[in-house]
C-alpha cells in the first residue's frame, strides 16, 4: 500500500489508486516487512493511538499512546504510562523501560537509550540488549549505531560511535571498547570506515581503529558548500569539499578524484549525481560520464531510476539516461520498492518503474479501520 496526504492528513492508496485506508493520521512511518505505522495524536482525535499496519492495510495492533517507533530488526517501542515498553514482532511486551528512559535506536543486536534527560542535549546513554540487559553502561554523553553495510566481500563489522567526555571512539556489540574515546569526532561508521577529526582536521580510519591516513581535509570537507553530503562511505567513495567544490575521497582516506564539481551525491547503483557550472549529470565508479550534464537538479539512483529536473519540471531518467518518464511533475521522490511519489498539477499519486501513473480514487473513500 501507498501513504498519500490530503488536506494534513495521511491515508494510504492501493497500486490501483483504490483507497485502503482514508486520510486520519497526523503521520506516517514506514514499518520492516513492508507494513507502516500510523499515528493520531492531534486535538481532533478523543485520545491519542498508534496503528500497526501490515502491508494491505490491515491494522495489526492498535495502542492508545501518543508515541511509538516502528519495528526495526523485529522489535519496537511503544510508550505506556509514561514508560516505554519494547516489543516484538507478536506484539508480545519483552521488557520495560524505566521512567526517563527514551529509545534511540535498535539495531540487531542493541538498542541505544537515553536516561536522565530533560532535552535531547542532556542526560547519559547506554544501550541493552534484546534481554533488557545493559551491554554499554550509562556513562556516555552519546551513542550511535554505525551502519554495518558490508563493501564487496569484505565482512561487514558492528561499531558503536560513542562520546565520553567531549572526546569520541567507538564500542563493539558487546560494549567493549575498540577506539578510545580520543578524537575531536567520530562520524558515519560505513563499509568498515569512518572519518575522524584530530587537531581541526579529519582523515580516515577502519573498524580496527587504525588510521590509514593523516588527518588532512578541513571542517568544510564535511559540511558541503551547497547540500550536506551524507557522512558515510558509500561503494567504496565518500563526497567530501574544499573550496566550495565537491570530490571523492576513498577507503583509504585519499582524494580519489579531486575537488572539480560544484556539488555531489553518494554513490547508488554504481553512480553518482555531480554538478558542474550548474548542470547535473551521472559519472560512474572510474568517475568516467555515463549520463552527460544536463539537468537543473538530480537525485541519487535507485531500483535503476533516478530523478532529474528540467526547465523546472521532474521525471526520471533509467541508469542508461534514456527517459523513463518525461518531466512533468512538480516534485517527486526517489523510488522505494517499485514506485516513486509525485506531484502534479496539485494531486500526489505515484509513479511505477513502468511509467504508469496512480492517482488516489475519487469516489468510493471507504476505509477498512
Amino acid at each position: 500500500m501507498l501513504p498519500i496526504q490530503d488536506e494534513g492528513k495521511w491515508g494510504f492508496i492501493h497500486e490501483t489508486g483504490r483507497w485502503l485506508i482514508t486520510p486520519r493520521y497526523q503521520s506516517v512511518r514506514p514499518d520492516e516487512g513492508g507494513g507502516w505505522l500510523g499515528m493520531v495524536n492531534g486535538q481532533e482525535a478523543a485520545a491519542p493511538f498508534c496503528d500497526y499496519l501490515d502491508r494491505e492495510g490491515r491494522c495489526l495492533q492498535r495502542y492508545e499512546t501518543a508515541f511509538a517507533r516502528p519495528f526495526q530488526w523485529g522489535w519496537a517501542a511503544v510508550l505506556i504510562r509514561d514508560r516505554f515498553q519494547i516489543i516484538d514482532r507478536s506484539f508480545q511486551p519483552l521488557f520495560k523501560l524505566h521512567a526517563g528512559m527514551l529509545p534511540l535506536d535498535m539495531g540487531q543486536e542493541l538498542l541505544v537509550i537515553q536516561a536522565d534527560y530533560t532535552t535531547p542535549k542532556d542526560g547519559v546513554w547506554g544501550a541493552c540488549s534484546r534481554q533488557g540487559n545493559v551491554v554499554i553502561p550509562f556513562e556516555y554523553d552519546y551513542l550511535e549505531l554505525g551502519d554495518s553495510a558490508p563493501f564487496d566481500s569484505e565482512e561487514p563489522v558492528q561499531r558503536v560511535i560513542a562520546a565520553k567526555q567531549g572526546l569520541f571512539g567507538a564500542l563493539d556489540p558487546k560494549g567493549r571498547e575498540v577506539i578510545p574515546c580520543r578524537y575531536e569526532q567520530l562520524r558515519g561508521f560505513r563499509e568498515n570506515r569512518a572519518f575522524y577529526r584530530k587537531n581541526g582536521l579529519w582523515g580516515v580510519l577502519d573498524e580496527e581503529g587504525r588510521e590509514l591516513s593523516e588527518a588532512l581535509f578541513p571542517d568544510e570537507a564535511m559540511w558541503g558548500a551547497f547540500s550536506e553530503p551524507e557522512l558515510s562511505f558509500y561503494q567504496g567513495f565518500a563526497v567530501v569539499f574544499s573550496g566550495g567544490k565537491a570530490g571523492f575521497a576513498n577507503r583509504q582516506g585519499r582524494l580519489a578524484l579531486d575537488f572539480i564539481y560544484d556539488d555531489a551525491l553518494a554513490f547508488r547503483e554504481g553512480r553518482s549525481a555531480v554538478c558542474r557550472e550548474g548542470q547535473w549529470g551521472y559519472i560512474d565508479e572510474n568517475f568516467a560520464w555515463v549520463v552527460p550534464p544536463g539537468f537543473e537538479a538530480a537525485g541519487s539512483y535507485a531500483q535503476g531510476a533516478a530523478p532529474v529536473c528540467r526547465d523546472g519540471r521532474w521525471g526520471f531518467i533509467r541508469s542508461d539516461g534514456s527517459w523513463l518518464v518525461m518531466p512533468k511533475y512538480e516534485q517527486v521522490q526517489s523510488f522505494q520498492d517499485g514506485y516513486a511519489m509525485i506531484s502534479s498539477a496539485g494531486r500526489k499519486g505515484y509513479v511505477d518503474l513502468k511509467g504508469h501513473e496512480i492517482f488516489p480514487a475519487a469516489e468510493g473513500m471507504a476505509g477498512n479501520l
